[in-house]
């Protein structure tokens, strides 16, 4: 019930993304809560994050348009 989104490239940590969008009224899970333990960093942690679709398809759309016009800003 999820889907897991990669921003290949991120210049910053997925983990500054969910806090912007947590401010923003729209939470998502950063990839760093999942890839804990590693030996070593793994920039693909930083570079993900986990968006539940189980919403209503109008709520789905203005989810992915908030979280679309952020990253495009972060880029």
């Amino acid at each position: 019930f999820c889907v897991w989104v990669l921003f290949d490239g991120l210049p910053i940590k997925a983990n500054v993304c969910y806090e912007s969008m947590k401010e923003g009224g729209l939470l998502i899970m950063s990839g760093e809560s999942f890839f804990f333990g590693l030996e070593k960093d793994w920039r693909h942690a930083h570079e993900c994050i986990r968006l539940t679709y189980c919403l209503p398809p109008e709520q789905m759309a203005r989810a992915v348009k908030i979280l679309a016009a952020y990253v495009k800003g972060v880029y």
